[in-house]
């Protein structure tokens, strides 16, 4: 008959004791330290944390800060030249339970809409990120409509209005490359209405992120910048009951001056 192996639990006497667990570990700290952790490192190298364990899969959600960029997800060191991430050219499938980013106070986006034609992207479906972030403070959506850009008229029909849901939280919007667009309009509007605490919003026509080989023009950019100012100004500032909106008016003389200036990246905090 085969002898029963005896296990490393198992002492002579026949009690159990139970494996000494390691010295330190890293899962064991308190949820600020790693909330400090995970803020220092790059979004993408963050979000790697996640494989570590269970313990580990959502704690990148606990960062006070995310940027959505090109610099966000490359290493340090890159020194090439601006790319934008990711264009977006269809619409996205929403999860019917988005993750909770309750620690995120900061949230930046810069996304490119890239379409030969008319785009099927909806800019309305990011008001999920007030449910998302219910205590962020400060919202910058930076979009490039690298795609024919068609301003908001009445013919378009009527604007639609998603089930309110108030944020408590958010004070600080800036858009920009506000050209007026029909969901670019409903999304301002369900921000304005929803952030009971709003402070200031600040919507500019003008883009301040764009690909390197892009250049604008007034025969397309132009008449948009013109576009948005107008439709920002007829809806937007009638719906400010507060005095909390502040549109940007775009020139000519901006147009000009942005038309050779090709695209620099923000210098990152040293």
């Amino acid at each position: 008959m085969a002898k029963r192996r005896r296990s490393s639990k198992d002492k002579p006497n026949g009690a159990m004791v139970k494996r000494k667990r390691p010295g330190s570990q890293l899962g064991d700290l308190p949820m600020d330290i790693l909330c400090h952790i995970i803020s220092l490192l790059l979004l993408k190298e963050a979000v790697r944390t996640g494989i570590l364990s269970k313990h580990w899969r959502y704690v990148w959600c606990s960062r006070t800060n995310l940027e959505f960029s090109f610099r966000s997800v490359m290493r340090r060191s890159y020194k090439g030249g601006p790319f934008i991430l990711h264009p977006i050219q269809e619409r996205a499938i929403l999860p019917e339970k988005p993750l909770k980013f309750i620690h995120l106070r900061h949230l930046r986006l810069e996304i490119t809409f890239l379409s030969l034609t008319k785009r099927k992207s909806d800019v309305l479906d990011f008001a999920s990120l007030l449910e998302a972030a219910p205590l962020m403070e400060k919202l910058e959506f930076h979009m490039w409509m690298d795609c024919e850009c068609v301003r908001y008229r009445k013919l378009d029909g009527k604007l639609r209005s998603l089930p309110p849901k108030p944020h408590y939280h958010l004070k600080l919007v800036d858009i920009t490359e506000f050209y007026g667009e029909k969901d670019q309009l409903e999304l301002a509007l369900y921000i304005l209405r929803n952030s009971v605490a709003l402070e200031a919003m600040t919507i500019d026509p003008k883009p301040t992120v764009a690909a390197e080989q892009c250049r604008l023009t007034w025969k397309k950019d132009g008449f948009s910048y013109v576009d948005g100012y107008r439709v920002a100004k007829k809806y937007l500032l009638r719906a400010d009951h507060r005095g909390v909106v502040d549109v940007v008016k775009a020139g000519r003389k901006d147009i000009e001056a942005l038309r050779n200036a090709p695209y620099k990246m923000p210098q990152e905090a040293t």
